[in-house]
């Protein structure tokens, strides 16, 4: 459930514990876990702010026709990407959006957040992106 602290932790440059405990206290995020329910694209938009970026928030909206593939090459380089998994997915993951890549903070299992994250080429077919946040300084 620490995959949005894990990616606002990569793109601020700092580890997990130092983001955690600067950007994501109760007084700036008031709202999420990394235990249970984990954070919203609000909460990550408040800590990134906090931390000095100027944030947009990007939504794709269910009446565009753009198909799956259009979608991701919209995400530019450097954006915090939120990713339904399968349908019906109600634990939304986040993933970091690189040049040729992608950072995804949990192992290949998809069940155990990682020490040090993954790098991915190409994301699970499944996987379907509902939203974005461009982050920049």
């Amino acid at each position: 459930m620490g995959c949005g602290i894990a990616c606002a932790a990569y793109l601020i440059g700092t580890n997990y514990t130092t983001t955690r405990t600067r950007h994501f206290k109760p007084s700036i995020v008031r709202v999420g876990d990394d235990v249970t329910r984990g954070y919203s694209r609000r909460a990550l938009v408040a800590a990134l702010q906090h931390a000095k970026f100027k944030v947009v928030e990007h939504r794709y909206r269910r009446a565009w026709a753009l198909s799956r593939s259009e979608k991701f090459e919209l995400i530019p380089t450097g954006s915090i990407v939120l990713i339904e998994r399968w349908p019906g997915d109600r634990e939304r993951h986040y993933v970091v959006r690189e040049r040729r890549s992608w950072i995804d903070p949990l192992d290949s299992d998809e069940s155990i957040p990682s020490r040090r994250g993954q790098v991915r080429n190409r994301l699970p077919a499944k996987w379907i992106p509902l939203g974005y946040l461009t982050c920049s300084r």
